[in-house]
């Protein structure tokens, strides 16, 4: 798209060259001067009407690369864990650990490979201390807005959405956890109810 722009761009500098006009004049004797100054503009509005959109089409490219790139620097890490702050990859007898995980302990309930999170004071008070120190943790918001939708507590809606705008994110990053794809079915199906 964009050589089609410089095309139209050449063309319109040669029509404004004195030289280019007397040739064409010279095969085409009824031209006008008018003609070469309309056909002047016409083809400058077009030049600029490609460039434009060429313009356009970069700056959304580059607003969507600057996107991917944010996702990846600020969500790879959290995109590897599951409901409980593991990645899930460790085996008996080994215990696995992250700073997540740490600060959910106590909060939720594992029976048959399933967890369910504890929606006591207690529990809501840690979700709150997780967002705080990792805010790009989906599960946090997502747990809150389990517990809250328990309690009949309309502010479940905000940790939801901030939980699926999260989520949106982490599931575009390559060996995400399938928790994240979990979460974010339930959690718009939980919004769209």
């Amino acid at each position: 798209m964009f050589w089609i722009g410089q095309l139209i761009a050449l063309v319109a500098g040669l029509l404004s060259i004195e030289f280019a006009r007397r040739i064409v004049k010279s095969n085409y004797l009824d031209l006008k001067e008018t003609y070469f100054d309309i056909a002047l503009m016409l083809f400058l509005i077009v030049g600029l009407l490609i460039s434009s959109w060429d313009h356009l089409g970069s700056e959304r490219e580059v607003t969507t690369l600057q996107t991917q790139l944010d996702t990846i620097r600020n969500y790879t890490e959290v995109s590897k864990l599951n409901f409980v702050g593991k990645t899930g990859t460790v085996t008996p007898p080994l215990l696995e650990e992250t700073g997540v995980s740490r600060m959910l302990a106590g909060t939720y309930t594992i029976t048959e490979n399933h967890s369910r999170y504890i929606c006591d004071q207690t529990a809501i008070e840690k979700f709150h201390e997780v967002i705080s120190r990792y805010p790009s943790f989906p599960f946090s918001y997502y747990a809150l807005a389990f517990c809250l939708t328990r309690r009949e507590d309309s502010s479940w809606r905000g940790f939801a959405i901030k939980a699926v705008e999260i989520l949106q994110r982490t599931i575009t990053i390559d060996g995400h956890h399938p928790n994240h794809d979990q979460a974010l079915r339930e959690l718009r199906e939980l919004l769209h109810s």
